[in-house]
């Protein structure tokens, strides 16, 4: 797998463009940042686009027209996270500190709408910032979703983020009842994911949280503040995922009051920052 790879100090950014634009490897100021899992896609990092996580039945219909997600590069029975991660994209430009890796659809089964998906990578000793910025390149209308799905080392680590609850899932993942706001109580105060075994659709972020592990803490922020954080926790596993999205889990099939499902009009564009930076020990 050809690699592009990015320093500042004793931090280091490994991206892979042909494996779907992700993150192979993070470390900043000597420190694991993110944990690739040994499940595919095997990223520590990768985009979520034009759509997030998964839709009921791999269909949905827009503006009377019905869409099989499952025909085109998404592949599985509910799309899972879109098309931008099975895809190679290309390298823009590459410095020592910065990377902007591009993914251009021109529209095709699976996915009749063209966009463009540019990723800028800006590292510094202490921190690592991700542009994403989505572009409708097509004629018509375009529905969209954004986000970014990263991995995280669960050894030790607590994580406190303010929402105001989750949605209970059905059997394939769906969201179906908003509720957990016990567990988004916890969550506020420091929910152990060692204790957690949770892949649920928390609403009402503020778009920032916080990971104390033993040794260091992350601050995450996204910008603009969406409102949709995805916590997976699987038991047992060494990582855990926090995954900031513009919509909620099955929004192609929800609507936009709801669901948070956006819309770009033809040369139109939604940019979503996501910020990881070492902080300095502090209680939330």
């Amino acid at each position: 797998m050809k690699t592009v790879s990015l320093s500042a100090q004793d931090s280091e950014l490994v991206l892979a463009p042909g494996a779907g634009g992700g993150i192979a490897q993070l470390r900043l100021g000597g420190r694991e940042i993110l944990r690739a899992p040994a499940e595919p896609p095997g990223l520590a990092e990768f985009p979520m686009a034009p759509w997030v996580n998964r839709i009921s039945g791999g269909r949905f219909v827009w503006r009377g027209r019905e869409i099989d997600l499952t025909a085109g590069p998404a592949g599985s029975p509910q799309g899972l996270h879109g098309i931008a991660w099975r895809l190679p994209w290309v390298v823009r430009s590459q410095s020592a500190r910065e990377a902007a890796l591009e993914l251009v659809w021109t529209g095709g089964a699976g996915w009749p709408f063209a966009f463009s998906l540019i990723r800028r990578f800006e590292l510094s000793p202490d921190a690592l910032i991700i542009e994403a910025v989505l572009s409708n390149i097509g004629a018509a209308p375009m529905p969209f979703a954004l986000g970014f799905h990263p991995y995280f080392p669960a050894a030790g680590a607590v994580v406190h983020a303010a929402t105001r609850g989750g949605w209970i899932t059905d059997a394939d993942g769906i969201p179906v009842t908003p509720a957990l706001e016990e567990v988004a109580s916890r969550m506020r105060a420091g929910l152990t994911i060692a204790h957690e075994d949770l892949d649920t659709c928390f609403l009402g972020w503020n778009g920032a949280a916080r990971i104390a592990w033993p040794s260091h803490d992350l601050e995450i922020m996204a910008r603009p503040v969406v409102d949709c954080l995805q916590v997976y926790t699987p038991a047992g596993a060494d990582f855990f995922c926090l995954e900031p999205q513009s919509a909620m889990p099955d929004a192609l099939n929800r609507d936009e009051a709801t669901g948070g499902l956006g819309v770009l009009e033809p040369e139109e564009t939604y940019t979503l920052t996501l910020s990881l930076r070492l902080a300095a020990r502090a209680a939330l």
